[in-house]
């Protein structure tokens, strides 16, 4: 019983802990997921067909963009996407970074790419990026390298590091007070009940 209440308080103390890495994952097995086309011209669309389970996104001649996300962990992000080249010159993922949270403000000057040129068979896409180069704000881009083309992409990770040196804020200390005193009174009700 005790060694109970032991793991009762560790697995507290984990679940109030603070997250030492960011990750994000957009699979498109049943839609866009918030991904939308840059320059508005219609030519982002999600496909039902092909994909790793089936379902991608479908983009040609044109941008598709990610929802604008918060890039809290200094460090390199590591970014990963299924592309299938439809005939194309081949495909691209971009990361940029933006100053504010709506990725509205004008891009970084700096931005981090990887790219595949192989035709009509899923590869790979993988590169990291710095993130004191980019954020604090970051929006992946999705795109064939020249128009016309139509590029398919699938399962799109961006990880974010580890931080063995990040310092809990506030409330994350908090928590972390809370578990333990959660975790202390029931050990002593446990021994009342028992005595």
């Amino acid at each position: 019983m005790k060694y109970r209440v032991i793991l009762l308080i560790i697995i507290l103390l984990l679940l109030s802990s603070p997250v030492f890495a960011q990750r994000l994952f957009y699979g498109f097995e049943e839609d866009r997921e918030g991904w939308e086309d840059l320059f508005m011209t219609g030519m982002v669309f999600w496909d039902a067909t092909l994909g790793l389970p089936p379902g991608s996104l479908r983009v040609t001649s044109t941008f598709a963009k990610s929802p604008c996300f918060p890039a809290e962990n200094e460090g390199f992000w590591r970014t990963e996407v299924m592309a299938y080249n439809d005939g194309g010159l081949g495909c691209r993922i971009t990361a940029e970074g933006y100053p504010d949270a709506a990725c509205s403000n004008g891009a970084s000057g700096t931005n981090a790419f990887g790219q595949t040129r192989e035709d009509s068979t899923w590869v790979e896409i993988r590169f990291d990026f710095p993130l004191s180069a980019l954020g604090p704000y970051v929006q992946l881009e999705l795109a064939p390298l020249s128009s016309g083309d139509t590029c398919y992409f699938d399962n799109v990770r961006a990880v974010g590091p580890r931080s063995v040196t990040a310092v809990p804020t506030q409330s994350q200390y908090g928590l972390m007070l809370l578990a333990g005193v959660l975790g202390v009174a029931a050990l002593l009700l446990i021994r009342r009940m028992h005595s």
